[in-house]
């Protein structure tokens, strides 16, 4: 029994190092996961793949967003956050009903925070095979 106790003492210990070891890598990102809106469910676990790419000019974000139509995608800027709003339409409307859904729920969000600032008028974005491409010109 207490061999137990001390197992599960070392469990708790490691599980606590690592949930510090997470807070701290994540306060270092520049972005946050995508999360579903507070009447769609819990926090996603992991949200959809986020690239920043930086080239002399631009910055460019590529994130995954399968099953996501154009018209449901929203791309907003405040300052130097992009905001990227996607909704996922599950309708029945070829005869196809979801049985088991893994990917996007009905609704997320994600903010990116750039390195520095962006023109807003230069805002473009395109949503080709799953992947939002979102292209800004630094200000």
């Amino acid at each position: 029994m207490a061999d137990d106790s001390k197992d599960l003492a070392q469990l708790a210990k490691e599980l606590q190092r690592r949930i510090e070891a997470r807070r701290r890598a994540s306060a270092d990102e520049t972005s946050t996961p995508m999360r579903e809106d507070a009447d769609a469910g819990a926090e996603s676990p992991a949200g959809p793949a986020c690239d920043l790419i930086e080239s002399e000019g631009e910055y460019h974000l590529v994130i995954e967003l399968p099953g996501v139509r154009a018209e449901d995608v929203s791309v907003t800027i405040s300052g130097r956050e992009v905001v990227v709003t996607a909704a996922r339409r599950d309708d029945d409307s070829d005869g196809l009903k979801p049985v088991r859904v893994e990917q996007l729920g009905a609704r997320r969000q994600r903010t990116v925070t750039l390195p520095g600032p962006v023109d807003p008028a230069s805002l473009e974005h395109r949503l080709h095979g799953g992947l939002l491409e979102v292209k800004l010109g630094k200000a």
